[in-house]
C-alpha cells in the first residue's frame, strides 16, 4: 500500500516464476548438453605429406584409406615410391543393416596396425549419401585403433 492508499507495490510475483522457469531452461538444456564435433586437421596433413615428398622423393610411402558408401564400406592399403606403385591391397566390409561391420574392421585395422605401426593418418572417402552415424562410427573405430590423424574427403 502506498501513502495515498492507492497500489503503488509491484507485483514481483509474475517475474520470479518467469525467472524460475528461465533458470529450469537454461540447467536442462546447457550442462548435459554436449557438443560433438570431429576434429579433423587438414592442413597438417597436406602440408606434411607436401614436405615428405619433396625432401625425398624416393622414399617409400604407405596410404591407408577408408571408403565409406552408402551399401558398403572398402579399405585399401598402398605402397609406393614416387609415382611407382608397389603394392596395393583391398578388403570389402559390407554393411550390417545401417551400421558398419565394426569387427571385420577392427580385424582389418589390427593387420595394416602390425604392418606399420608408426603410421598414424588415414584418408577417409565418402559421398554425400551416407549416413552422419556412419561416418562417426568409422571415425572412432579409427581413433580407437590408434589412427589419430583422420582426413576426410568428400565427393
Amino acid at each position: 500500500m502506498g501513502a495515498g492508499g492507492g497500489q503503488d507495490d509491484l507485483n514481483l510475483v509474475p517475474f520470479i516464476d518467469l525467472f524460475s522457469v528461465l533458470i529450469c531452461f537454461l540447467i536442462m538444456t546447457a550442462v548435459w548438453n554436449q557438443i560433438e564435433a570431429l576434429s579433423t586437421n587438414v592442413d597438417n596433413v597436406t602440408s606434411s605429406d607436401n614436405a615428405a615428398s619433396a625432401e625425398n622423393p624416393n622414399k617409400k610411402k604407405e596410404t591407408l584409406t577408408v571408403t565409406v558408401l552408402k551399401d558398403r564400406m572398402e579399405m585399401a592399403e598402398s605402397v609406393s615410391i614416387g609415382a611407382r606403385s608397389l603394392r596395393e591391397k583391398n578388403y570389402k566390409i559390407a554393411n550390417l543393416g545401417p551400421d558398419v561391420d565394426l569387427d571385420k574392421m577392427q580385424r582389418v585395422l589390427t593387420d595394416w596396425k602390425k604392418r606399420y605401426p608408426e603410421k598414424k593418418d588415414v584418408i577417409v572417402n565418402t559421398d554425400n549419401q551416407v549416413l552422419y552415424k556412419k561416418l562417426i562410427q568409422v571415425f572412432d573405430a579409427l581413433v580407437g585403433a590408434g589412427y589419430p590423424d583422420v582426413g576426410i574427403n568428400t565427393q
